[in-house]
């Protein structure tokens, strides 16, 4: 099925159908559908599959119905197919639905007494037929040549999109605004408002789509992992996010600032704890929980928002240790220190810093480290990002000897983005960094903590999401996957402008939590961990946090 979606021609749909024969006929059934696709023309996109020894046969034909000619021949093809089908005593539906491609034909298969039966009793269910309306018991002999949407040809990427749906579980914003399907639908629809001239409906759709389709899409890729054609829907939010960023003037003298940026956080953070020790911090989430919903500008501040981190990063230097790595603090962890709501307050740095101490690792932190970024914050800049990237790039090339030490990264979204733009780097993930060479210089003492494990989404599409969670099966008996989500949708500053998202993805946590009787949760991701602790009720942090508490320096 994913060869022939993504071969098919451009503008054709996929038809996904299947019938049932008699064993004895089975062979027969298949000739009789190979002989249709070559009499309908549809040999192009028309592959037999199924499951043998059940006489149950699968096919696909990919029409193209803006064109009259396969719009006709797809309707003939239904019909004829539904009586020779019928005439072998075969079934016009194996295991999918009926729908109203065959619905027409029921009558034809199972006789006018049986399908009397039927119509009766859903008249006294449905009298008045508002449900499923023609599904299964209709009066239109040519329902199943209605409403044939045609795929308009959009951009390459994702004009493949079979609308098949499998993506769908995985996205945060599902229960939100849109499914990565419904964009790559929206986008059609808009297309073919436009090739009609309809421009001021096509207009109004692309309005609504900047929230639906874009502010509210994490662009965590998940979708990609669950889509039998491996198709990445967040490009399109990212590719729009492009074409016109707010503020490009700004962009750039923040970057350039970077270091004076980083502490206007910091102050902004620390002013925001004054005012919650006056009025507590619920009741500062509680306040700009309100404006935010009245300005939808201004930011949401979370119960669980950390305090600043003042934290001074110098080397790590001893003759006595074994090996180096150069430690990257991404400027999200360098601002601000744990969520609030666990007891150790150290900062991330301060605990990587002792891990390395226990397992005698020097820790060499890159030069004028304040005014570094990976680039992802500035992805929508192209010159900026840019800039950024190759300054990351050129301070970790000088700091790891031409790459002769490894790299470490301590927050999964800023890792995958290094790691995707610096090939020629050998970038760890934090938690990838922690099991290669950190734990086999620990002594590890197991704690009575239930661990709930939350695998960042960026480290899922790297495939490296394991680490995490056999870090924190050194660490406890008890541990536990996060299910009730694939990305919580905190993406960044989403979570503090677009808050919504993060809530509507983490809804269940609470109750998968309560199941689990989970007392920590870990991550990799300090953003991600301030949605996680509020929706969660109980501290995420830092898998290095648990490791630094459960380990001491191998004997």
């Amino acid at each position: 099925m994913p060869i022939v979606g993504g071969q098919r021609r451009k503008g054709t749909t996929v038809i996904t159908e299947d019938v049932c024969f008699q064993i004895e006929d089975f062979t027969k059934g298949i000739e009789m559908l190979t002989e249709l696709f070559h009499k309908y023309d549809f040999v192009d996109g028309g592959v037999i599959f199924g499951h043998a020894l059940s006489g149950n046969v699968h096919f696909n034909i990919t029409p193209d119905f803006s064109d009259p000619k396969d719009t006709k021949n797809f309707g003939d093809l239904v019909k004829e197919m539904s009586e020779r089908v019928s005439g072998f005593g075969g079934s016009l539906k194996a295991e999918h639905g009926t729908g109203r491609m065959v619905a027409p034909f029921i009558e034809m298969e199972w006789g006018r007494k049986a399908y009397e039966i039927n119509r009766r009793i859903k008249a006294i269910f449905d009298p008045t037929r508002i449900l499923n309306p023609d599904v299964m018991i209709t009066d239109d002999p040519d329902v199943y040549k209605k409403n044939l949407k045609a795929q308009c040809v959009i951009d390459d990427a994702f004009t493949i999109c079979m609308e098949c749906g499998f993506c769908e579980k995985n996205c945060p914003s599902r229960n939100l605004t849109l499914t990565p399907r419904q964009r790559i639908a929206l986008l059609r629809e808009t297309k073919r408002l436009e090739n009609e001239g309809n421009f001021a409906v096509a207009n109004e759709l692309k309005k609504g789509y900047e929230y639906f389709g874009v502010e509210t899409c994490a662009a965590c890729s998940m979708c990609k992992g669950l889509c039998p054609l491996s198709i990445d829907t967040a490009q399109i939010a990212l590719s729009m996010r492009r074409i016109d960023p707010p503020a490009p003037g700004l962009a750039k003298k923040i970057y350039d600032n970077f270091s004076s940026t980083l502490e206007m956080c910091r102050a902004g953070v620390s002013l925001e704890g004054i005012a919650g020790a006056i009025i507590t911090q619920k009741a500062i989430s509680k306040i700009t929980e309100g404006l935010h919903g009245v300005t939808g500008v201004t930011p949401y501040v979370p119960k669980t928002t950390p305090k600043a981190n003042r934290y001074k990063l110098k080397n790590r230097i001893k003759p006595t240790n074994f090996e180096k790595v150069v430690y990257f603090s991404t400027c999200a962890n360098r601002a601000f220190r744990q969520n609030q709501g666990y007891d150790d307050q150290r900062s991330l740095q301060q605990v990587v810093e002792s891990l390395c101490n226990k397992a005698q690792i020097d820790i060499i932190y890159p030069e004028h480290i304040e005014n570094l970024c990976c680039g992802l914050s500035f992805e929508n800049y192209d010159d900026v990002h840019e800039r950024a990237v190759k300054d990351l790039h050129d301070a970790l090339m000088k700091a790891s000897q031409n790459g002769k030490y490894p790299i470490v990264i301590d927050h999964s979204a800023c890792f995958n983005h290094a790691f995707k733009h610096m090939p020629d780097l050998e970038i760890n993930d934090i938690s990838e960094f922690l099991c290669k060479f950190v734990v086999p210089r620990l002594d590890i003492t197991k704690c009575d903590e239930r661990v709930i494990v939350h695998k960042q989404c960026k480290i899922k599409v790297l495939g490296k999401s394991q680490y995490i969670e056999d870090l924190a099966r050194l660490c406890s008996d008890h541990v536990f996957n996060i299910k009730s989500f694939a990305c919580d949708g905190f993406a960044g500053q989403k979570g503090f402008f677009t808050p919504e998202l993060n809530k509507v993805a983490t809804k269940d946590l609470a109750s998968e939590v309560a199941e689990y009787g989970a007392t920590l949760g870990v991550s990799s991701s300090s953003t991600c961990e301030i949605g996680l602790g509020e929706s969660g009720g109980i501290p995420f942090v830092s898998v290095a946090y648990l490791l630094d508490r459960c380990s001491k320096a191998k004997k």
